[in-house]
This record gives structure tokens, sequence and C-alpha cells, in this order.
């Protein structure tokens, strides 16, 4: 008998380690015809798609989690989310801009400091961008 599991698996035969690790099943294809197409087939506007509907709903989240405490809660001076006529001249300023203030932090004529990644620096550039997207778009 063996004294450590090395010892052990050295006196087993290549026959016993193969049967001990061979496959329990087998996988049986019923048809040669693949159930879809391979990636490089399917269409590109399908992912852009899904990757737009993604940005969207990331946008949204952050919106819903931190940029509605200033911009869905009508404090004076701030954008509110929906209304077209407060978003005007700030999107006149061009979404490069828009943008650079949302990450780096911008303070208006109001006065009202908006920190940079609207105080969660754990926020990504393309969620704080998705973000200002959802709130333009939202606004327009």
């Amino acid at each position: 008998m063996a004294n450590t599991d090395n010892e052990a698996v050295e006196t087993r035969s290549a026959e016993e380690i193969a049967a001990l690790t061979a496959p329990v099943g087998k996988v049986r294809v019923a048809s040669r015809t693949p159930v879809a197409a391979p990636v490089e087939e399917q269409s590109r506007a399908g992912v852009d798609a899904t990757a737009s509907a993604r940005t969207e709903d990331a946008g949204k989240r952050v919106y819903n989690s931190l940029c509605f405490s200033c911009h869905g809660t009508k404090l004076p001076g701030v954008p509110q989310l929906g209304d077209a006529a407060s978003w005007q001249p700030v999107i006149e300023k061009g979404m490069a801009i828009l943008y650079q203030h949302a990450l780096e932090g911008f303070t208006g004529t109001s006065g009202i400091a908006m920190p940079a990644r609207g105080g969660n620096p754990n926020l990504t550039d393309v969620e704080v961008r998705a973000a200002v997207d959802y709130m333009v778009d939202s606004s327009r």
C-alpha cells in the first residue's frame, strides 16, 4: 500500500489513469447545420444597436443613482432633465465641453459646483459620457 498520494499515482498504470479520467459522456450532433451564424457573419448593425442600448442603459442608471440629485430636483441654475429651455445654452457649448465639465468638474454662473464625475471617482469615462448623453437626449 502506498504511503502518499504521489506514490499511489506512480503505482497506477497508464490504462488505469486513462480509465479514471475518461469522459463520462459524449455529445451527439444531430445536424451539421449550425444553429446560429458564426460571429463574423452576424450583422454589424445588430452589434452596434446592442452596444448603443447598453450605453443608454448605463447613462440612465448613472443619472438615476447620482446625477438626479442636482439635475432632477429643481436646483436653481442647474439644467433639469427634460427641460429643453434650461439645457439649450448648455448644449450650444458643444458635447466636448459638456463631457469635459462632467469629467473634470465645473462651476457655472449659478455658483453651484458640479464635482468631477458627479462626485463618484469610480465612474468610468464611458459611464460619465453616457450619463451626459442620456440627459441631453432627454432634454432636447
